[in-house]
């Protein structure tokens, strides 16, 4: 633990907040390769990008996730409007579609959100280092 941020922790991803305030400054701060950064950098320091490859590698790793969960969903959120506006479906399946649209809803927020901060065009960030933060 360093910098009060623990090395696991866990980002709720609300409609409030699709990109809480931490999770990019905990990534940025997990893809500091240079040992001095580490000990001069402060939490203040990390709201901003430190370096431009520590903010693609960051930034393209969790664009990458939010990708990869948005991909794991059986339908669509326009599938999931169908449903919800279909007249024949139980009311069980409408509750569920609605959940799902929410989450997809959220997660293409911060995906959107993050795309207004990553470097280079179309987010492409270019190679990661090997070793990066694992995302669940």
């Amino acid at each position: 633990q360093m910098m009060d941020m623990p090395s696991r922790y866990a980002f709720n991803l609300t409609a409030a907040a699709p990109l809480p305030d931490r999770l990019l400054p905990f990534l940025r701060f997990a893809y500091l390769t240079d040992a001095s950064e580490v000990q001069r950098l402060t939490l203040d320091d990390l709201q901003r990008p430190v370096s431009p490859a520590n903010e693609a590698a960051a930034t393209s790793l969790l664009a990458a996730h939010l990708r990869s969960r948005i991909a794991k969903y059986r339908t669509t959120i326009e599938e999931d409007t169908r449903t919800i506006e279909d007249a024949s479906v139980s009311a069980k399946a409408k509750v569920a579609a609605r959940l799902l649209r929410i989450e997809k809803g959220i997660l293409l927020a911060a995906l959107e959100q993050l795309s207004a901060v990553m470097p280079g065009e179309g987010g492409d960030a270019g190679p990661q280092p090997e070793l990066h933060p694992k995302l669940s």
